[in-house]
C-alpha cells in the first residue's frame, strides 16, 4: 500500500487494486471520498505533481501511469470514464532503457521528470518529461555508482540530490557532490539497533531536514536528527537512545559534529541542541536544500558550510502569508494590491546587516522566467508591495534573498507562490449601477452594459469580450413573474405596444447585443418591470455575470437620473443589490441642484444629512440602531423647474461584519472615550500575531486593549479583550539603553536589537 498527502490536504491511497482518494472542499467542508480503479494491478508509489496530476506505479504491470486530478475535482462521477495514461513501461518486465520490472516508489521533480524505482531490476531509472527511454542515474548499469538491492522508495530534494531506500541492504543511501554514499544503516546487516534498519520501505523529510525512515520488518518508525558541520562525511556517529519494537525511535545521523546532541524518545522532552545550531532547511550534505512529499514554500533553504566554532550562520526567513505551494498557491485578484511581508532572524556576532532582494518569477510553465517590475516597485526591502493591475493574470513565484553582510556566503531563501485571478465585473445597465429609475411612457429607454459596466481589472471595459442576453418581468410588491427572454413571443413586458410596431431593437455598435434600446410605448404606464442581462465572457464560459435594474414607467417624460455610492468600498456590488457596511456611513452623490428625499420620517433626521441636496449622507447609526434591518433602498425624487418628476434609487444589504464566537476575542471590558489616548499597536492579514506590549512608567500597567477586524469588503467588528497586566522589566531596558549607547558592546547578541534588525512591522 502507498500514501501521498497534498499541501492542501487531500490524501491519495492506493492499493491492490484501485487509489482510494479523500478531498476537501468537494461537497461542502470535511473530506470526500471515492475510488480510481485500475485494470489489474494496484499502486504500489504515488505522486501528484505541481500540474496536479496523479501518477501511480503498477508493479505486475511493470508501468507507471498518470491522470488529470482537476478534472476529478470538477466532477468526482466522471472518473470511471478517464482513461489511465502510460508515461513508462512496456507492461513486460525488461531491462532495456523503454522498460521496467516491478516498479515501485516514484518521484516527480518541478520539470516534471519522473524518477522510478525499478525495483525488479534494483536500479533508478529518470524519464525527461515526454520521454519513454530512461537513463538510469543509480544502480545496476548506471556507471561510477552504488550497489542496490530491492530498492523501493526514493525522495529527490530541491538540490537535486537523491535519496534511496536500499531495503534488501538495510540501508539509505544518498548521493551528494562526491557521488551516492551509504547514510543510515551502514553496518551491512539487518538488526534491532539504532542504528540499523531491516528491510526498510519509505522515507520523508520533514522541514527541518529530519529524516524519518518506515523500519518494516522491525515494526517500528525511525526518526533521524539532521546535525550539521563543515565536513561532507558518511561516518554515523549515533549517541544514547532507547530502542523497542512499535516505538517511535528518536535517534540522530551526526556527521562527525564535535558538539553532543542528547535524543530521547517520544514523550520526553529532553531533546537538547546546540546553543547556536540553525533551524534553516538542509539535508546531509553542504549547499543543499531539502524537499519532502509534503510541501511548504515559506520553509528557509541555505547555502553555507558549517562547522561547530562558528559565530555567524545563514539567517532564517519567516514569509507572510505563509503556506502555499505550485499547486496550492495564494488567492489574489488583479484588483487587489500584493503585499509580502517578511520576518528575518539573524544571528551573526560581527554584524546583523543583511542584503534583501526580491526577484519574482513567472510560473506558466517552470517558474524559470523573472518577471520585469515597473521601477516604482522596489524590491530591496524586507516586504514587498506590487500596486493592483500590475501583474497579469498566471501563478507567480515571489522569492527573497538575504545575505549576510558580515559573510556574503551565507545565503538564504524563502519563497511565496501566488496566483494573479480576474475580479468580477460589475455589470452596469444603466450609470453608476443605479438600481431603480423611472422612464417617460413616451421615451425610449437604452440599456447600456456595454458602455456602462465596470472591469476592476483593466482602465475600460472591453464589450467585446462578452456576450449579451437580456430578459424581463414585471414587478409587483405582491407577486413576480417568471423572467422572459426579449425574443420570446407574447412578452408580458411589452404587452402595451401595438401588433405591427417593434418593441425594442439592438444597438449600433459591435457587438450590437452590447446594448438594447426598447422603444415608446412599448411599456404601459405606472408598472415597475425588473431587467436582468446575463453576460458571458467569451474567452472563459465559466465567467458569467448578471445586471439588474428596476425601471418605473410615469406619465410625463423626464430626465434620467443615475445616483451611486462616492467612496466605492462603501458600497460593493453584490448582483441586485450592493453591499454597504453598518460600521461606516454611506455617501451618495446625484447629478441635479433639485432633489428631495422621501418617505423618511423628521423625528429621523440625526441619522441624515443634506436631505435636499446633491450629496446625501446616512450615517452609521441609522444601521446601527437598525440592525433587524437587512435590505435598504434610498431613493431620490427630482422635482425640476418644468414640474416633472423623475426618481432613480439605489438598494443595499447588509453586509455584517465579523462576530465575536468567530475570532477568540473576550467581551467587553471598557475603554476610553477619548481616542486621542488610544496607540496603534500593530497590523496583520494573519489570524495570530505576536506583539510586545507597551508599558506604562510605573512598574506594573493594566493595559486595555482593542481589536479591529475587517473582512474582505472592508466592513470591521470592533472587539475589546481582556486587559492584561504589563510589568516593566527595568534591567532589560536599561541593557538595551546601554548597548543602543555602546554598539561595541554586545549589540548583536541583545535578542532586542536582534528582533528590530528583523525589519518586521509588528516587532
Amino acid at each position: 500500500m502507498s500514501i501521498f498527502v497534498t499541501n492542501t490536504g487531500n490524501f491519495y491511497v492506493g492499493d491492490d487494486t484501485s487509489v482510494r482518494i479523500a478531498m476537501r472542499g468537494l461537497k461542502g467542508p470535511g473530506y470526500f471520498s471515492f475510488s480510481l480503479k485500475l485494470n489489474n494491478g494496484g499502486c504500489n508509489g504515488l505522486f501528484v505533481d505541481v500540474n496536479n496530476h496523479l501518477y501511480c506505479s503498477v508493479a505486475n504491470r511493470h508501468q507507471v501511469v498518470k491522470r488529470d486530478v482537476d478534472l476529478i475535482e470538477v466532477s468526482p462521477s466522471i472518473n470511471s470514464g478517464i482513461p489511465w495514461k502510460i508515461i513508462a513501461g512496456t507492461e513486460f518486465a525488461g531491462t532495456a532503457l523503454d522498460m521496467l520490472n516491478s516498479p515501485d516508489g516514484i518521484f516527480v521533480d518541478s520539470n516534471l521528470n519522473l524518477y522510478v524505482v525499478d525495483s525488479g531490476n534494483n536500479r533508478i531509472q529518470k524519464f525527461k518529461n515526454g520521454e519513454l527511454n530512461s537513463t538510469t542515474v543509480c544502480g545496476n548499469g548506471a556507471p561510477d555508482t552504488i550497489e542496490l538491492k530491492s530498492p523501493t522508495s526514493l525522495v529527490l530534494d530541491a538540490g537535486g540530490y537523491l535519496f534511496v531506500v536500499d531495503s534488501d541492504n538495510h540501508r539509505i543511501i544518498g548521493s551528494g557532490p562526491t557521488g551516492f554514499r551509504c547514510l543510515v544503516g551502514c553496518s551491512g546487516s539487518s538488526g534491532l539497533a539504532f542504528d540499523q534498519l531491516s528491510n526498510p520501505k519509505s522515507l520523508a523529510f520533514d522541514s527541518y531536514g529530519n529524516m524519518f525512515v518506515t523500519d518494516m520488518n522491525n515494526d517500528r518508525i525511525q526518526m533521524f536528527l539532521l546535525a550539521t558541520n563543515s565536513c561532507d562525511e558518511t561516518a554515523l556517529s549515533p549517541r544514547e537512545t532507547s530502542t523497542a519494537n512499535n516505538e517511535l525511535v528518536i535517534t540522530n545521523l551526526d556527521l562527525q559534529s564535535t558538539e553532543d546532541i542528547t535524543k530521547t524518545t517520544v514523550g520526553q522532552s529532553t531533546t537538547q541542541l546546540p546553543r547556536d545550531q540553525p533551524t534553516s532547511t538542509q539535508h546531509f550534505s553542504t549547499n543543499q536544500t531539502t524537499s519532502t512529499q509534503h510541501f511548504s514554500t515559506n520553509q528557509t533553504t541555505s547555502t553555507q558550510h558549517f562547522n561547530t566554532n562558528q559565530s555567524c550562520f545563514s539567517p532564517i526567513i519567516t514569509l507572510f502569508p505563509s503556506i502555499s505551494s505550485l499547486s496550492a498557491p495564494v488567492q489574489l485578484r488583479r484588483s487587489e494590491d500584493l503585499h509580502i511581508s517578511s520576518y528575518i532572524e539573524v544571528n551573526c556576532i560581527a554584524s546583523l546587516a543583511v542584503i534583501t532582494q526580491w526577484t519574482v518569477f513567472n510560473c506558466t510553465s517552470t517558474c524559470s522566467l523573472q518577471t520585469k517590475l515597473d521601477q516604482s516597485v522596489i524590491t530591496t526591502l524586507n516586504e514587498l508591495f506590487i500596486r493592483a493591475r500590475t501583474l497579469v493574470y498566471g501563478i507567480y513565484k515571489l522569492k527573497l534573498t538575504v545575505t549576510m553582510v558580515a559573510s556574503t556566503d551565507l545565503i538564504s531563501a524563502a519563497s511565496v507562490y501566488v496566483r494573479i485571478n480576474p475580479s468580477n465585473i460589475i455589470p452596469n445597465l444603466v450609470e453608476f449601477g443605479t438600481s431603480m429609475i423611472s422612464r417617460g411612457q413616451s421615451q425610449d429607454l437604452t440599456l447600456n452594459p456595454g458602455s456602462f459596466s465596470v472591469n476592476p481589472d483593466e482602465s475600460t471595459f472591453n464589450l467585446s469580450d462578452w456576450t449579451y442576453e437580456y430578459y424581463c418581468r414585471t414587478y409587483d410588491s405582491n407577486k413576480l413573474e417568471a423572467w422572459q427572454a426579449f425574443n420570446q413571443t407574447n412578452h408580458s413586458c411589452f404587452s402595451n405596444r401595438s401588433n405591427i410596431t417593434v418593441a425594442w431593437q439592438y444597438g449600433s455598435m459591435v457587438p450590437s447585443a452590447s446594448s438594447v434600446t426598447i422603444f415608446v410605448e412599448s411599456m404601459a404606464f405606472n408598472q415597475t418591470y425588473q431587467f436582468v442581462v446575463h453576460m458571458v465572457n467569451c474567452r472563459d464560459l465559466t465567467f458569467r455575470v448578471k445586471g439588474f435594474l428596476m425601471v418605473k414607467v410615469v406619465k410625463t417624460s423626464s430626465p434620467k437620473v443615475a445616483i451611486a455610492c462616492v467612496i466605492s468600498t462603501m458600497c460593493s456590488f453584490n448582483g441586485e443589490y450592493q453591499h454597504i457596511n453598518p460600521s461606516t456611513q454611506g455617501l451618495m452623490n446625484l447629478s441635479t441642484d433639485i432633489v428631495k428625499w422621501t418617505q423618511m420620517n423628521n423625528s429621523q433626521d440625526s441619522f441624515f444629512f443634506g436631505m435636499s441636496t446633491s450629496n446625501f449622507t446616512a450615517t452609521n447609526k441609522l444601521f446601527l440602531e437598525n440592525s433587524q434591518v437587512h435590505y435598504w433602498r434610498f431613493e431620490a425624487v427630482y422635482t425640476f423647474v418644468t414640474k416633472e418628476i423623475s426618481l432613480s434609487a439605489l438598494n443595499f444589504i447588509i453586509n455584517r461584519p465579523p462576530e465575536n464566537g468567530t475570532c477568540s476575542i473576550s467581551p467587553r471590558n471598557g475603554w476610553t472615550t477619548d481616542r486621542t489616548e488610544r496607540i496603534m499597536l500593530a497590523f496583520t492579514s494573519l489570524p495570530t500575531l505576536k506583539i510586545r506590549l507597551p508599558a506604562n512608567n510605573g512598574n506594573t500597567s493594566l493595559l486595555m486593549m482593542m481589536v479591529h477586524i475587517r473582512d474582505m469588503l472592508d466592513c470591521m467588528g470592533e472587539f475589546y479583550m481582556e486587559a492584561p497586566v504589563v510589568i516593566l522589566d527595568s534591567t532589560e531596558i536599561n541593557t538595551l539603553i546601554n548597548v543602543l549607547q555602546e554598539p561595541n558592546k554586545g549589540a548583536t547578541i541583545n535578542p532586542f536589537v536582534r528582533l528590530l534588525a528583523s525589519g518586521y512591522q509588528n516587532t
